[in-house]
C-alpha cells in the first residue's frame, strides 16, 4: 500500500492537514475543522510562527482539547487530543518543508534498510472511497497479521509484546536522538538548526513544555511515533549483529511487536534487548501482554476470525444476545465493531421484537465495550426511530442514567447527543465539544496566547457543519459510524 512517505513534501502536507487526518477519534460528522485548520494555514502561510503569539505556547496550559475514552469498559482509559489547530499546522509546516521532509524520508530508508525488522505502520494514503481508519486497519490485516502468519513457514516459535503507555511514554527529546543520532542531537540539543530539536520543541508547544509524552488522536501524532520507534528498530538491529543473532524476524506495528525464530533461547535474547533499549529511551514493555508460543497461527491471528459465524437471519433478540456474548470476550472488539456495523445495514425490525428488550442488550453490548459505542448507537437509533417522541426522550434518559454511573463519559456524551439532537435540541450535555451545538462562542482551545487579530480570526471559524446537524436524523445512517462498506 502506498504510504505517506511515498508522498513529495506538498502532498504530505495536504495529507496531515484533511479533517480525516487531523483528529482520528470517532465523532458525529457535524463536527468538522476544514475550516479553522484552513483558516490557521492562511495566518501561517503570511506571518512568522513567533509574529502571531503575545506569549510562548509553552507558558500555556490546557492549550489542547481533550477525550478520555473508556477502552475496555473497566479501569483502562485512553486519552484523545483533539490538538490546538494553530500548533497543529505549525508542526506540520516544521515537518512539510521540501528540506525537512527530503531528511525525514530519507531517515526512513535507513531505518527500512534491514529487512530482519519490519514495520507495517506507517500511516497509509487511503483508497479513493476508502476512510483512513479503513485503510490503516486493512494494513494491519495484510501486512501484520498475514505476515505474521507467513513466517509459521519458516519459524517454530513466536514472541508477542507490547510498550506500556507508548506514546504518553514517549521522550520528546529522543525525537531528535531518532533524526539525527544520539550522541549528535544531545551534543546539539540547543541548536534549532536541527531538525529534530525544531520538531521536539513544537510537539513540547502542545504540552505545557513537557518533555514527556505525546498527544494520541492524529494520524501526525503516529507518524512521530514512527520516527522514535524506527530509531529503536535499529538500535535492536545494531545490538543483535553484536550478538550474531541472524536466524529472526520481528513484525512491528506502532509498539506491537512479535518476535520469530527457530531457537527459544534466541527469542529470550532478542526480548532482553529490546526490552533493554526501550528502557534506555524511556519506554517499558508490558510484562502482561508479553508471551511465548509455538503455536504462531493461533495465536498471530485474532481470535474473532475463529469464531463461529454470526446469522444475520435469525431473530433479532437472538442475535443481540450472541452479540453481547462477544462483548464479554475484550479481544472481539474489532471484530463487534464490524458485526454491528453489519447489522445496521441488514436491521428489519418486526412487530415480534420487544423494542425496550433490544435497547437493553444493545445499550449493555455499549457499556462492555465502550469502543464500539457509535456502532452500538447507531442499532439503537434504528429501534428508537419506531417509537413516539416521549418513549425516545425515556430510553435516551434511561441510557445517560446507566453510564453516569463511570468515570469519563464525555465520548458516550457525544454519541447521546447524536442520537437526541433532532429530537429535543434542549438536552444539555457536559462536554465543551457537545455545547458547540447551540454556541459555536464555547471555546475548545485555548487561543488567549495568540496576538489579538488572529485570535479573532479563529474564534470567527465554527467547527458544527449546521447543515449535516439539521440533518442528523434517526436513524443514524450506517455510513457515519461504518469503518469500512459492507456487501
Amino acid at each position: 500500500m502506498k504510504t505517506v512517505l511515498d508522498l513529495d513534501a506538498n502532498a504530505a502536507k495536504k495529507f496531515f492537514l484533511t479533517n480525516e487526518n487531523y483528529f482520528t477519534g470517532d465523532l458525529p460528522p457535524y463536527f468538522q475543522f476544514n475550516d479553522i485548520i484552513k483558516e490557521t494555514e492562511n495566518i501561517l502561510q503570511n506571518n512568522k510562527f513567533l509574529q502571531i503569539y503575545d506569549r510562548k505556547p509553552q507558558d500555556v496550559s490546557n492549550i489542547n482539547y481533550e477525550i478520555i475514552i473508556n477502552k475496555n469498559g473497566e479501569y483502562d482509559w485512553r486519552k484523545l487530543t483533539i490538538i490546538n489547530p494553530v500548533l497543529y499546522v505549525n508542526l506540520v509546516n516544521c515537518i512539510c518543508s521540501v528540506d525537512a521532509w527530503e531528511k525525514i524520508c530519507d531517515r526512513f530508508k535507513e531505518f527500512k534498510a534491514d529487512d530482519h525488522i519490519v514495520c507495517s505502520s506507517i500511516p497509509v494514503v487511503k483508497g479513493i472511497r476508502k476512510r483512513q481508519k479503513a485503510q490503516q486497519i486493512s494494513n494491519w490485516l495484510t501486512e501484520f497479521e498475514q505476515d505474521s502468519v507467513k513466517q509459521s513457514l519458516v519459524f517454530s516459535h513466536m514472541v508477542c509484546t507490547d510498550i506500556v503507555n507508548c506514546y504518553s511514554s514517549i521522550y520528546t527529546h529522543s525525537i531528535a536522538w531518532a533524526l539525527h543520532g544520539e550522541e549528535i542531537a544531545k551534543n546539539n540539543k540547543h541548536d534549532m538548526s536541527f531538525l529534530g530539536n525544531v520538531i521536539d520543541s513544537c510537539v513540547r508547544d502542545l504540552s505545557y513544555n513537557q518533555t514527556n509524552g505525546i498527544p494520541q488522536g492524529s494520524v501526525l501524532m503516529d507518524f512521530i511515533a514512527e520516527i522514535v520507534l524506527g530509531y529503536i528498530d535499529t538500535l535492536i538491529l545494531k545490538k543483535l549483529k553484536q550478538q550474531h543473532i541472524e536466524e529472526y524476524k520481528i513484525l512491528r506495528y506502532r509498539d506491537d511487536y512479535r518476535i520469530f525464530t527457530n531457537n527459544p533461547k534466541d527469542s529470550e535474547t532478542i526480548l532482553k534487548i529490546i526490552n533493554d533499549i526501550c528502557q534506555h529511551m524511556g519506554l517499558r514493555l508490558n510484562i502482561q501482554k508479553t508471551f511465548a508460543t509455538d503455536k504462531i497461527i493461533s495465536k498471530a491471528v485474532k481470535k474473532d476470525r475463529f469464531e463461529f459465524p454470526i446469522n444475520f437471519a435469525q431473530p433479532n433478540y437472538k442475535l443481540f444476545l450472541q452479540l453481547y456474548k462477544m462483548s464479554e470476550d475484550q479481544q472481539n472488539a474489532g471484530a463487534l465493531q464490524s458485526l454491528l456495523s453489519i447489522l445496521n445495514q441488514k436491521i428489519k425490525l418486526t412487530k415480534k421484537d420487544k423494542l425496550e428488550l433490544l435497547i437493553s442488550v444493545m445499550t449493555d453490548i455499549a457499556y462492555n465495550v465502550p469502543k464500539v459505542i457509535p456502532q452500538a448507537f447507531t442499532t439503537i437509533s434504528h429501534i428508537l426511530r419506531k417509537e413516539p417522541r416521549e418513549v425516545q426522550l425515556e430510553h435516551i434518559a434511561k441510557i445517560r442514567y446507566k453510564f453516569s454511573k463511570k468515570a469519563y463519559t464525555s465520548f458516550v456524551h457525544i454519541w447521546l447527543q447524536r442520537l437526541s439532537v433532532n429530537i429535543d435540541n434542549g438536552i444539555e450535555y457536559e462536554p465543551d465539544i457537545c455545547k458547540k451545538i447551540k454556541d459555536e462562542t464555547v471555546e475548545l482551545w485555548n487561543f488567549g496566547w495568540l496576538k489579538k487579530e488572529f485570535l479573532d480570526r479563529l474564534k470567527a471559524c465554527g467547527i458544527v457543519n449546521t447543515y449535516k446537524l439539521r440533518h442528523a436524523k434517526l436513524p443514524i445512517e450506517s455510513k457515519e459510524t461504518n469503518i469500512f462498506e459492507y456487501n
